[in-house]
């Protein structure tokens, strides 16, 4: 028999709530307190937050919305609804509660912390990263605000306080999986395999069933060549939530892995239904088209132009910066690749860099991997300049190359590992190349070409292939129409795609 004495009750349930094992019987208890005293407002946040954690978000938020109904000035209520309503997929309106929350307690850490879980979610990395300092100035030791600093540099790509951070957290609580987890993500970023492991085993450890953890390692045993490891941390993921966007893409890759395109294709199909703009889905299923017995250009095209509709299309484009227009001077070109190293990609593009024109172009080589190796010292004496791209975001490597004046941009990964399309996108450069990769090139709008050969892209493969000289002005887009005339610049073959290709 439970007492009928409110403060009694409320006190019990909160403290079974602490107790992830005897959350049921803190809801009861809390339901009861609030038989006893239906107008405490707190007591319906309290079982709104078990609810929570029952992962019961529907019945979470009606219990958090009764308890502002009760009281609209509740900062704790309001920054928890936030939390329900962003795992309910309603973002925006989660960030706006945080923000009254904060602005009825301007000194309130866990909602400054809880805005940026839902900044991040949303790409606002930057600002996220300003939240959680915001929490950690009023809370030093605030455990998520001190992980969430660390994932929003890790979004930034600035690795080395990400570390740190991650690290931080962990010697104050080393038990804490979802830190762990974090730092196996960074390992994975940075491609050390074997300490990704390591974090996310260590994770799993402590949470066999925490989501973060589960999804590193199916990416991590994955790179590892461990598909049936993955395959279980997948099963896992569908069994907890069967419309786990994240466990259906990587359940895809496990099925590309064992040769069984069709059944890949089928669960990147159930991920994008989901989330249409899922570009991990999305970029998954192009590489699997690739072993797909049957898949014919169109089908290629087809979903590479889908990378474009929704996600390459909804960046902003950035307008070209004034330049100098001197014919005399050498034409800047840079190359951004993930694969200046020993690798297939690599060895073919390798030769073009060795004997390139320094007299007429200037070089300069944007390298967006972690791993480096002697060929990677190599590449590095065929340019007269060199870039580590890897540790830039995209809107800082845009900054960059439009800092560098290149007139022609070459995208040497495509769609493969490490690349950098959302960069692209933004169109930092006038002409924009794509080269040595697919030969159904990448489907964004903003790059103008792709360089083939006959045997690359056969004749009348897809549609009308219109090939062009470099030294033919008409291949030249304003406002560079003399500069293949001076010096007697040498020609290069490009082919520019047209009719059903619309450009690349």
């Amino acid at each position: 028999m439970l007492p009928d004495h409110f403060d009694t009750l409320h006190l019990l349930g909160v403290s079974l709530s602490s107790d992830p094992k005897r959350l049921e019987e803190a809801e009861q208890v809390l339901r009861a307190a609030i038989a006893v005293s239906p107008r405490a407002a707190n007591v319906y946040c309290d079982l709104g937050t078990v609810l929570f954690d029952l992962k019961r978000f529907e019945d979470a938020r009606a219990c958090q919305e009764k308890g502002i109904a009760l009281n609209p000035n509740f900062p704790m209520a309001l920054t928890n609804l936030g939390n329900t309503l962003m795992h309910l997929g309603r973002p925006l309106e989660a960030l706006e509660l945080h923000e009254r929350a904060i602005r009825l307690k301007p000194d309130y850490a866990d909602a400054y912390c809880n805005r940026g879980k839902v900044e991040l979610r949303i790409w606002h990395s930057e600002q996220a990263l300003q939240s959680f300092e915001r929490a950690l100035a009023f809370q030093p030791k605030h455990q998520e605000a001190l992980a969430g600093r660390g994932m929003a540099l890790l979004e930034l790509r600035n690795y080395a306080a990400t570390e740190t951070a991650l690290n931080t957290a962990l010697a104050m609580k080393p038990g804490n999986a979802k830190v762990l987890a974090h730092r196996g993500r960074l390992h994975l970023r940075l491609l050390r395999l074997e300490q990704a492991e390591r974090d996310v085993e260590a994770a799993l450890a402590l949470d066999p069933t925490l989501e973060l953890a589960l999804r590193e390692k199916a990416r991590v045993s994955l790179l590892l060549n461990k598909p049936t490891q993955a395959m279980a941390a997948c099963k896992t993921l569908l069994e907890q939530n069967s419309k786990s966007e994240n466990a259906l893409s990587l359940m895809g890759s496990c099925f590309v892995s064992q040769g069984e395109i069709a059944a890949a294709l089928e669960h990147f199909d159930r991920a994008l239904a989901l989330k249409p703009d899922f570009e991990d889905a999305i970029e998954r299923r192009i590489f699997a088209l690739d072993f797909l017995p049957g898949a014919d250009f169109a089908m290629l095209q087809a979903a590479r132009k889908y990378w474009w509709d929704n996600i390459g299309a909804r960046i902003p484009q950035r307008p070209l910066r004034p330049r100098e227009l001197d014919p005399d001077r050498r034409l800047v070109v840079g190359y951004v690749s993930a694969d200046f190293r020993r690798h297939s990609a690599g060895y073919i593009f390798m030769p073009v860099l060795r004997h390139s024109d320094h007299a007429n172009f200037e070089i300069v080589c944007y390298s967006s991997s972690p791993l480096q190796d002697e060929m990677t010292d190599e590449f590095r004496s065929f340019a007269d300049h060199w870039v580590d791209a890897e540790s830039l975001s995209d809107e800082q490597l845009t900054d960059r190359i439009e800092e560098d004046g290149i007139d022609i941009l070459v995208d040497l990964s495509g769609h493969s590992g490490g690349t950098r399309l959302g960069m692209f996108s933004r169109k930092p450069a006038p002409i924009q190349v794509s080269a040595w990769g697919a030969p159904t090139g990448t489907g964004l709008k903003t790059i103008d070409y792709i360089f083939a050969d006959p045997v690359t892209i056969p004749e009348g493969a897809g549609g009308s292939i219109a090939r062009h000289r470099l030294g033919d002005s008409t291949a030249w887009p304003e406002p560079f129409r003399d500069w293949p005339k001076a010096k007697g610049r040498p020609r290069a073959a490009i082919a520019c795609q047209t009719g059903p290709f619309s450009r690349n």
